[in-house]
């Protein structure tokens, strides 16, 4: 348009081609200014977003390896209770050649044995009592931290709407102003 304003002879019409110059030059500023409004507020909610979700991959991954620790603590315990009820049922052998002596260290050896892998039983079961307390205790605050995400990120998801709503309208009113001018200049020239 500029070089239409410059090559035209007709004053009033070049004068015009000039005046849609600078108009169309304000109307591309205004819009490329619309444009980085645009995406700061959008780049920025969306960044947020995605940094929140891999917070949030990380903390189902912790609660996922707390699981497995439920699990494992719990086939831990059973192990440790299928070994105290084996060593419970087998019967102290009796040597032919050691005779009562030997049968009674026997017994008092099993004894020892039973009272350690019951202890380790009664461990076992704190271990696993204490891992599902754990597990329980992350998945209790991922549901609140993910409710409260919720809550927060559709205000923000709100407010970023409503400036770019109010952004547009802004750019719309100012384009509409410089066009107005346009056309009142337009008339003027005829």
């Amino acid at each position: 348009m500029g070089s239409l304003s410059s090559s035209e002879s007709n004053k009033p019409l070049s004068n015009a081609f000039s005046q849609l110059t600078k108009v169309q030059q304000k109307i591309k500023d205004l819009l490329n200014e619309q444009a980085t409004q645009d995406d700061l507020v959008f780049g920025n909610t969306v960044d947020e977003y995605l940094r929140t979700m891999g917070s949030i991959k990380l903390v189902l991954q912790a609660r996922g390896k707390s699981y497995a620790a439920v699990q494992a603590a719990g086939k831990s315990l059973v192990s440790k209770r299928e070994t105290l009820e084996k060593t419970r049922l087998q019967p102290a052998k009796a040597s032919k050649v050691g005779g009562l002596e030997k049968e009674v260290e026997e017994v008092k050896n099993t004894c020892s044995i039973l009272l350690f892998i019951e202890s380790m039983c009664a461990q076992a079961e704190e271990a696993e009592v204490k891992a599902k307390k754990d597990f329980e205790d992350i998945s209790k605050l991922i549901r609140e931290e993910l409710a409260k995400f919720d809550d927060e990120k559709v205000a923000d998801f709100q407010k970023a709407m409503q400036l770019f709503v109010e952004s547009m309208m802004g750019t719309q009113k100012k384009v509409c102003f410089f066009l107005s001018l346009q056309s009142l200049n337009e008339q003027n020239v005829r």
